[in-house]
């Protein structure tokens, strides 16, 4: 027997098994409608019309698992991303813990001020009693009056024999008129000649590079490293790690080279690291799929897959690493590395994408580029820093026409 509709409510009383007013829609709405097509049967109702009412209802309930079906069918997920689609992409490519990086005022603040503060203990520690010892140390001998000398004649010029006590009691003009043997490129003595010209030829002018070169490579590391592991925390780590480590100190606070070459190098694989996120991005953006005319993703990505236009932040490493080698010539094995690298990168986010030769296409469409934005731009800025060398006489070690130095 049935029960009767109660005063107040024209469906009846509610399943047990379904809550109170619980709405259709629900995941318990379909059991919930059976139950009340059944409980709500009065004894004027035929068992015909009772039976219709259920089948109607299993019907309903069927065309909502089809729905289901055609949903799971067409690949979306539960968060509404379609595989295949830009979203997707982006999150497969990226990560989501990088593309949250940024995503509030309080993590961009974050961002820099954990960065900056490091950079801070960096600056204290490399700039503080900068020009003790108050002599010439280790090659700071070679470096520092080869860069005096480029600030004056435009070439390495060579020196009498002991000159460094005259140097170090002001006595800095006492070069001869041949050049020197260049042993290593130019770039890094210019930045210390900077130096000198900035600060003058005390140990705290030629030394003001380095310092300035050191501090610059712990902000670097440290925002590179938070983009790298999408961390601020880890980047900030990084920074401060190099801030206090004691052989970046001592290149920091004497005027050598490795310290330039090292601000080069970290810029440049900075450079790179934005051109992969940039790159990737770009990818996600051309290789998303459309929907089909059934609803399916339609795949757009086919043979070796988009290519990805101009690429600035690239030839911005090219530029760096042509300096890293104008610093040292052992930079040369970061161009050979970091090209690989890059293009390493490149690939590997081709077969993420989806894309069918993606081998091909990463060595085709992204590992020629790289190589014409990084070798060849490279190869221009190294021989143009030897600018000063080409259009001074005098440049051949030991011969060439004599030049009076400049007077003070």
């Amino acid at each position: 027997m049935t029960s009767s509709p109660t005063a107040g409510d024209p469906h009846g009383p509610a399943d047990p098994g379904t809550p109170h007013g619980s709405p259709l829609g629900t995941p318990d709405a379909p059991h919930a409608a059976i139950g009340t097509a059944t409980s709500t049967a009065t004894p004027g109702t035929t068992t015909s019309d009772s039976t219709r009412a259920t089948g109607a209802t299993r019907a309903t309930t069927s065309g909502t698992t089809g729905a289901t079906g055609t949903t799971r069918a067409t690949g979306a997920t539960t968060s509404g991303t379609t595989p295949g689609s830009h979203p997707d992409l982006l999150h497969r490519l990226l990560g989501s813990a990088t593309l949250r990086l940024g995503a509030t005022r309080r993590d961009r603040v974050l961002g820099w001020l954990g960065p900056l503060l490091v950079t801070a203990l960096a600056a204290v520690v490399r700039f503080v009693h900068l020009d003790r010892p108050p002599t010439l140390v280790f090659d700071e001998t070679y470096y520092v009056k080869q860069a005096y000398t480029l600030l004056r004649v435009g070439y390495e010029a060579r020196w009498p024999d002991d000159p460094n006590p005259a140097f170090e009691a002001g006595d800095v003009d006492t070069f001869l008129p041949t050049a020197d043997y260049a042993v290593h490129p130019q770039v890094g003595k210019w930045l210390i000649a900077l130096g000198l010209h900035v600060g003058g030829t005390e140990p705290w002018g030629w030394r003001l590079g380095a310092a300035v070169a050191g501090t610059l490579s712990v902000l670097l590391l440290a925002r590179i490293a938070r983009r790298l592991f999408a961390s601020t925390a880890l980047g900030t780590l990084a920074g401060g790690l190099l801030a206090i480590d004691g052989q970046a100190i001592v290149h920091s606070r004497t005027a050598l080279l490795d310290g330039f070459l090292t601000l080069f190098v970290i810029a440049a694989f900075g450079a790179l690291l934005l051109d992969r996120e940039a790159a990737r991005r770009r990818l996600a953006r051309r290789a998303a799929r459309d929907p089909g005319p059934d609803g399916s993703p339609g795949p757009r990505v086919r043979g070796l897959g988009p290519r990805l236009g101009a690429r600035p932040w690239r030839l911005a490493a090219g530029v760096l690493l042509g300096l890293a080698i104008g610093t040292k010539w052992s930079g040369l094995y970061f161009l050979a590395v970091f090209g690989l690298m890059t293009v390493a990168w490149d690939v590997a986010a081709r077969r993420a994408a989806g894309v069918p030769r993606w081998l091909t296409g990463g060595v085709l469409r992204d590992g020629v580029p790289a190589f014409l934005a990084t070798v060849p731009v490279a190869a221009a800025v190294y021989v143009a820093s030897w600018a000063s060398w080409f259009r001074t006489p005098g440049r051949t070690c030991g011969t060439g026409p004599p030049v009076t130095p400049a007077t003070a």
